[in-house]
């Protein structure tokens, strides 16, 4: 119910003030029908800008740059191959909210595209591709190579010569071919390996069978939907431009294009058909440097019209309202028949005020600024002041625990870029000088955990405890620090710790297997740098001491805006999904992608549920209540700035922490085992107490 509903506001949210359409793209200035030119496309998927200009990978394509146009092509902000392909081939490039559900299951639509304007002037196209074009509808013509038995690498290795064939035949006045090896090998071994260097070659060596077969007066496109990062990731709001070469009878030779938006390549395919179409000004000027494109009067662009002004619709304020009550009531359903602590203090009312702070800080000062450091410091100082009211012998404890939090609190500000122009809000350890004393603190605070959960003190006579705890340390270090970086070997981990949680049901052994699948599930799915994980261990510390001697709200904010930060907004790239290429074949996971998002979602709440299980709590439904809090105020925030003109891309950052903080506040209701039939009465122990 609670991703459901996040998803249909966010659905919802997308009609709200929408931006005035155009229909500019949609005229033809000019069709001259004499023209028999015909046009070859090369789509080369996930091609990467850095890549297509190294000659080294792709000597054919730097020596082809000097005959014909070429230069960097940026994508559309999904950065996807559905919603890219839309784009290129139909000039409009609109950011939506959820246009990413497109990429996951999509029913073609009729929309306005190149080859629908081929259609209507009599000419034929044809795509060598699959899935991704079937948003065209029926006026272009798809075909793929036959299975006979090969698997999909094996079926992409056929269509080049498919593709020529039809082009040779001079049946079509559009062929299209989708190379696909590319951006499977990207994902699967990111750069720097050869069989990337390998993938791009045979991309390379596909532009020279085409421009050896071009016939005179044809065009040869060759260009990309997106590009990846060096690990070939590509996803929303990545910066991943691709590049595009042209050549034709009427294109400048030698010309390098600084940048165009993938939108403009509709003109320029309408233009090798003998089609001029009525485009903004600003895109027959980025045009007109390589291509002798029709000028027309100055009309809109797509940018412009993407980002409009405060709404004056009372449906949209009506929607709003609507969902502003379901929030309220998603929270009070989460909290309801709750009488062991009061929901409404100052404290949960100063802690709602900094979650609200920290979201404005996040728009105004950088992406990735989080306020659970300086929460950390407030628990630490809440800590260290409990110990005057336990008693002389409480205090000194507490007081020890209070200055360790505040200690560690103090480091993770540290880590924050002293410049607001800084690329990154965290600053990254450089050399040995800072990386082994973090890791050795790191594997210091992981081996405090560990024998904390064992409850080995000083004096006792089993050393057992001790040993197991150092031994299950060093085994997890083998994988935070990626010794052994094998899938087999996560998966092993994880099912040994799952026999063990079977075997012993209860004590301080079950808790151990429970950690230890939590740190090994973590490490194998949340592929964060390696200078993270230290973070993780000395923040999971952190908390187990403030669950011994502080408490209440500030410490639920603390694991609420911790483990949010750790796992989402310090991370280098959101949402990832890397893990998965270990396990399948890359062209299966991009083909199916669907069937991979409930394991690509549920990971994200990872860090949450191992703080939980480290400290041998449960959150309450005071958490429930801050978290749902959290999650809807960037939910909120989208529906504000949606209300007042602002565009899809510039809306999605708060989006999709708004869906990620819902599969939060799902694992947090699970753990919390709201509706569970056990006799336990434990079940709304909050965050503060031990089971």
């Amino acid at each position: 119910m609670l991703l459901a509903g996040a998803g249909a506001s966010l659905l919802v949210a997308d009609g709200i003030n929408p931006p005035p359409t155009h229909a500019a793209n949609t005229d033809f200035v000019r069709v001259d029908t004499t023209r028999k030119s015909r046009v070859l496309i090369l789509l080369i998927d996930s091609w990467r800008h850095e890549t297509a200009v190294d000659s080294t990978i792709m000597p054919t394509v730097a020596r082809l740059s000097r005959e014909g146009a070429s230069g960097k092509i940026e994508t559309v902000f999904e950065g996807f191959s559905i919603p890219a392909l839309r784009a290129a081939f139909s000039g409009s490039a609109p950011t939506q909210l959820m246009n990413l559900v497109r990429n996951f299951r999509f029913r073609a639509l009729p929309i306005e595209s190149s080859f629908l304007d081929a259609s209507r002037i009599g000419k034929r196209s044809i795509a060598i591709a699959d899935e991704p074009f079937t948003q065209f509808g029926s006026v272009l013509e798809r075909r793929s190579p036959a299975e006979q038995g090969l698997d999909m690498y094996g079926i992409d290795r056929l269509r080049p010569a498919m593709a020529l064939d039809a082009y040779r035949s001079g049946t079509y006045d559009l062929v299209l071919c989708h190379f696909e090896t590319a951006d499977w090998r990207a994902h699967e071994v990111g750069v720097n390996s050869p069989v990337y260097a390998a993938a791009f070659a045979r991309a390379d060596s596909i532009v020279a069978d085409f421009s050896r077969a071009l016939r005179p007066g044809d065009y040869l496109l060759v260009f990309g939907d997106h590009g990846h990062n060096e690990r070939g990731e590509h996803k929303t709001g990545i910066y991943i431009p691709t590049h595009g070469l042209f050549i034709g009878p009427d294109i400048k030779a030698g010309v390098v294009f600084p940048s165009l938006p993938i939108g403009d390549m509709r003109v320029i395919i309408d233009h090798a058909l003998g089609i001029e179409l009525r485009a903004p000004a600003l895109e027959t000027e980025r045009l007109a440097r390589f291509l002798p494109v029709e000028t027309a009067a100055a009309t809109p662009n797509d940018d412009a019209m993407n980002s409009g002004t405060t709404s004056r619709r009372p449906l949209d304020y009506l929607f709003f309202v609507l969902f502003l009550a379901a929030f309220v009531a998603a929270i009070r359903v989460a909290t309801a028949g709750d009488h062991h602590e009061r929901l409404l203090t100052p404290s949960i009312a100063a802690v709602a005020i900094l979650f609200v702070v920290e979201v404005l800080a996040q728009q105004l000062l950088h992406p990735a600024w989080s306020l659970f450091p300086f929460v950390m410091a407030v628990v630490g100082a809440i800590a260290f002041q409990s110990g005057r009211s336990r008693g002389e012998l409480h205090a000194t404890s507490h007081h020890v625990l209070g200055a360790v939090i505040v200690t560690i609190a103090l480091y993770f500000v540290t880590r924050f870029a002293p410049s607001a122009d800084a690329t990154s809000l965290i600053r990254t350890p450089v050399g040995t000088a800072n990386l082994i004393p973090l890791y050795i603190a790191g594997s210091c605070a992981k081996l405090a955990i560990l024998v904390s959960i064992t409850g080995w003190r000083t004096g006792r006579q089993s050393w057992l405890p001790l040993l197991a705890a150092a031994l299950l340390t060093t085994a997890l270090a083998m994988l935070e620090f990626r010794v052994w970086d094998y899938p087999a070997v996560y998966i092993t981990a994880i099912l040994i710790s799952a026999l063990a949680l079977v075997k012993v049901r209860t004590g301080p052994w079950h808790q151990l297997a429970l950690v230890a699948l939590g740190y090994s599930a973590l490490y194998f799915t949340l592929r964060l740098p390696l200078y993270e994980y230290p973070w993780v261990d000395l923040f999971i510390l952190a908390t187990l001491l403030g669950t011994r001697a502080a408490g209440g709200p500030w410490l639920d904010a603390l694991v609420i805006t911790g483990a949010f930060a750790l796992t989402s907004l310090w991370l280098p790239s959101g949402l990832e999904w890397g893990f998965l290429y270990g396990l399948f074949p890359a062209y299966v996971i991009e083909l199916q992608v669907g069937w991979f998002v409930p394991a690509i979602l549920l990971k994200l709440p990872l860090l949450l549920l191992l703080t939980f299980w480290a400290t041998n709590t449960r959150p309450s439904r005071r958490f429930i209540a801050l978290l749902l809090t959290y999650a809807g105020i960037r939910l909120i925030g989208v529906w504000l700035v949606r209300l007042g003109g602002a565009s899809g891309s510039q809306v999605w950052p708060l989006a999709e922490q708004g869906l990620y903080l819902t599969t939060f506040a799902i694992a947090a209701v699970w753990l919390a085992g709201f509706g569970s039939q056990s006799p336990t009465t434990n079940d709304q122990l909050p965050i503060t107490q031990s089971q």
